[in-house]
């Protein structure tokens, strides 16, 4: 079967110099010591503009002959030196083919930094923050200033990001961030292929709360103004308010006492009216579906408060080391990044039988709601393995000039727990991994 699957990416990628096509759906955050590990054998304010009209289906064809590009000029040529200080300068975005949307160029003056934590610190093709002069629509997504650029850098299907919002939007997250994959050009020098991601802010397009409402986010690095844990040792920062009144924090703190004390005997149901229990499983189901080393409640998960005075999942992040892509699983849990086991059901941030999530699960009614949604969603689920094809003969080309820039192919990168020898390899390793662990989950959940 495996070897099938390997020939048959092989037979689409190598499809690509023949000129087929395939139809692209253009709507769609330090390292240890690094180990040796060998390249595997086996693929392994004011108003905003309208959103540019999306081009016909016919205009889109996979691999186009003009990928679409984001070139930066900074004044003076400055670098991006660090994640503080913005330099200013000028961005363009092209799609002559049409892929994303029907407008072909839009440029703006705009200011850059960098962003990200380890993929900032460790990495030589860096992340970088874009905050644009004016609101525009670029590549066919709503008109804004802020924008992300993601780097990849140790995700080498550079998908992994963008297959997990798929996820998010078949799950029924409350947001879903709309991604592109770009070449760049910086200052006139090649930089590879990134994802152009829209920037999480609190906006009516994408977090939409009152502005009495709170938008906080759940990361250990705890290096927003106001931090705080919760007493199962759930790490919250407030990103919305970003500097909250005294009163608030300890409204907000109040709120996650009430819920995490209803955990204490959650068959009883108390905390049922405290959060979004819906918003709960399909967060639960997107990461645990991932194995996200970032998904039990340890970091990049996002989460609002608003008059309804629910704690709500509201939407998800940070995909590059999932789908088996991480090697420091043993480090600190103890397992690996295989696509069986559970993980967000049973670890905390802290360890095993512990957390949010292992509690919530004691309650009959809550294992009850994942059943159903997982039976509603995994059709969909089933079906959008073609997406990986799909997209690796979309950047089959692409991917062959980024890894010219960057030659990492078949090289540890932290912290692949695989390495193979080809692009082939490493999207053979992506479908392989989320065809067994989805196989995996549903025998387990249909056993409940």
């Amino acid at each position: 079967m495996r070897q099938l699957i390997v020939i048959l990416l092989s037979c689409v990628l190598w499809s690509c110099s023949s000129g087929v096509k395939i139809w692209y759906d253009p709507v769609p955050a330090g390292p240890s010591e690094e180990p040796s590990v060998e390249p595997s054998d086996e693929p392994s304010g004011s108003e905003e503009p309208a959103v540019s009209e999306d081009p016909s289906e016919e205009d889109i064809a996979s691999p186009p002959a003009n990928f679409p590009q984001i070139r930066i000029t900074t004044n003076g040529g400055k670098p991006v030196e660090d994640r503080e200080n913005y330099i200013n300068g000028s961005i363009t975005y092209l799609d002559p083919d049409h892929i994303y949307s029907s407008t072909e160029k839009v440029t703006s003056t705009m200011k850059i930094r960098g962003r990200g934590n380890s993929t900032w610190d460790f990495f030589p093709k860096k992340p970088y923050r874009v905050k644009m002069d004016n609101k525009l629509s670029v590549f066919g997504i709503h008109a804004d200033k802020d924008w992300i650029l993601l780097a990849e850098y140790s995700d080498k299907t550079l998908l992994h990001n963008r297959f997990g919002m798929e996820l998010s939007k078949i799950c029924g997250m409350y947001w879903t961030p709309q991604m592109r994959s770009v070449e760049v050009w910086f200052n006139d020098v090649y930089d590879g292929v990134y994802t152009l991601s829209e920037h999480k802010e609190v906006n009516g397009h994408k977090v939409d709360i009152s502005d009495k409402g709170f938008y906080l986010e759940i990361g250990e690095d705890m290096n927003e103004p106001v931090c705080f844990f919760t007493a199962m040792g759930i790490p919250i920062m407030f990103k919305e308010p970003s500097e909250p009144t005294a009163e608030q924090q300890d409204y907000v703190k109040g709120c996650f006492k009430a819920f995490e004390d209803a955990l204490a005997v959650p068959w009883k149901g108390e905390y049922r009216s405290l959060i979004d229990v819906d918003s709960f499983v399909n967060f639960f189901i997107v990461e645990e579906l991932c194995k996200n080393p970032d998904g039990n409640l340890r970091r990049s998960s996002f989460m609002t408060l608003d008059t309804d005075k629910k704690l709500t999942m509201y939407h998800v992040w940070d995909f590059d080391l999932a789908f088996g892509n991480c090697d420091f699983f043993t480090s600190l849990y103890g397992l690996d990044a295989s696509p069986t086991g559970w993980f967000v059901k049973n670890y905390n941030r802290d360890g095993r039988d512990r957390g949010w999530y292992w509690k919530l699960f004691q309650d009959p009614y809550f294992v009850e709601k994942v059943k159903r949604r997982w039976k509603e969603v995994y059709p969909r689920l089933k079906d959008i393995t073609s997406y990986i094809d799909e997209q690796a003969l979309f950047l089959s080309e692409a991917q062959a000039r980024n890894f010219q820039r960057w030659p990492i192919m078949g090289v540890y990168v932290w912290p692949n727990a695989k390495v193979a020898k080809t692009y082939e390899g490493e999207i053979y390793n992506l479908w392989d991994f989320y065809y067994l662990r989805l196989d995996w989950m549903d025998a387990q959940i249909n056993s409940w």
